[in-house]
């Protein structure tokens, strides 16, 4: 009897104490139990706040940018006709006339790609086909007998044209005829007059420096009689797709690839891949030939020596610079 009373006191004693405890326990740890819950809670409500903050700014940029792009047209025009100044007024008889004060013209580089259908933007071309294009340069400079570097491109004889133009009926035709290894010249080789004299070993030409073998006149000798061409040089008073000057073309862009690949422009470090793309080739040529040449050939027309003069002042700016 003594005994069981013993054992069970200490135990109902254990649960009291144990719930006083947890009594004690949540008085003491509730109060900061809700003030961190309530800092999580204005918390996450400051963080909503701002989300919602972010995606209104978000719409708005986005409905600022489309009313933009709507309205560019409209100010791109405008703002042309305020730069022309341009004034339409009409007269007694309803006709329309144009009346221009303070118009202000704006100098165009010749050279823009916009100007000029040939134009090669050289900066999206690769950068190590630089010495490849030099050397095509080069190569253009000798078939036309350019060796100073004041010359001038000389234009065909007329007589020599019409004599092409009564052989041939299209591009696809000359292409064939020099690409084929069992054509026959239209004129004997002793005729062409491009290279005639010149003797084989190192030449300058303009800046540059060429080893002309044997191979590399005649060569380029036997594909001109080939096309029945005598004198290289093209029509620069007329389009680049004439048959003329599209043989002159197919001309020399096949003699350069030839020669270079036989070690003419080695010393140049002519890159040899770029000699199979054969559009890069083309459009080098048509912004050298056709636009950059031509451009040099019409200035002399129009005053001899004129090329030389803007030569030499461009020479005694530069060095005044220096």
């Amino acid at each position: 009897m003594w005994g069981s009373s013993r054992r069970t006191v200490p135990i109902q004693l254990i649960f009291v104490k144990t719930f006083y405890f947890r009594i004690a326990h949540q008085i003491h740890y509730e109060p900061n139990l809700r003030y961190v819950v309530d800092q999580q809670n204005q918390r996450i409500l400051f963080l909503e706040q701002q989300l919602q903050q972010s995606q209104k700014d978000y719409e708005a940029i986005v409905e600022k940018v489309n009313t933009l792009q709507l309205q560019k047209g409209p100010k791109e025009k405008n703002k042309k006709n305020q730069l022309s100044n341009i004034q339409i007024s009409t007269n007694h008889n309803n006709s329309k006339i144009l009346k221009t004060k303070n118009v202000k013209f704006q100098h165009k580089d010749n050279r823009s790609h916009k100007s000029n259908p040939y134009h090669l933007v050289m900066s999206n071309t690769p950068p190590d086909f630089q010495y490849t294009k030099d050397s095509f340069y080069l190569h253009i400079k000798i078939l036309w007998g350019m060796e100073h570097p004041h010359a001038v491109p000389i234009a065909p004889n007329t007589s020599l044209l019409q004599e092409f133009n009564n052989r041939f009926k299209s591009a696809e035709e000359i292409k064939k005829m020099a690409e084929s290894d069992t054509s026959i010249p239209l004129i004997p080789q002793d005729q062409v007059l491009t290279l005639k004299g010149v003797q084989p070993g190192r030449k300058k030409v303009g800046r540059g420096i060429v080893f002309m073998k044997d191979f590399f006149i005649l060569y380029i000798q036997a594909l001109l009689s080939k096309l029945g061409i005598r004198r290289w040089a093209p029509n620069l008073d007329e389009a680049s797709d004439t048959l003329y000057n599209k043989a002159c073309q197919i001309s020399v862009i096949q003699s350069f690839c030839q020669v270079a690949i036989g070690g003419a422009y080695e010393h140049m470090n002519v890159n040899l891949h770029y000699l199979s793309n054969i559009q890069l080739l083309h459009s080098t040529y048509n912004i050298y030939v056709h636009y950059y040449m031509t451009q040099r050939f019409k200035k002399e027309v129009k005053e001899a020596g004129k090329h030389k003069k803007d030569q030499e002042k461009g020479a005694i700016q530069l060095s005044r610079k220096r």
